[in-house]
């Protein structure tokens, strides 16, 4: 194999390492709370992440969320 092809190739894996180090960064678990008060989804302050702690932002398209249809809030 000539020099150049093996570059393209190592630089090839590494792009897909870093691209699944990303995807694997973002993925978290979100679980709805409705703290907030205003019952919209997209507020993040109706959700906590997966640490329990208040979420930094609201889930996006492809992330996992839990909803609790049992549970009432006040």
């Amino acid at each position: 194999m000539n020099a150049a092809r093996t570059h393209s190739i190592s630089r090839l894996a590494a792009l897909a390492a870093l691209g699944a180090a990303a995807i694997g960064a973002q993925a978290a678990d979100y679980h709805w709370t409705g703290a907030a008060g205003d019952h919209l989804w997209s507020t993040a302050g109706n959700w906590n992440d997966s640490t329990g702690n208040p979420a930094a932002a609201a889930p996006t398209p492809g992330t996992a969320y839990t909803y609790n249809f049992g549970q009432q809030k006040a």
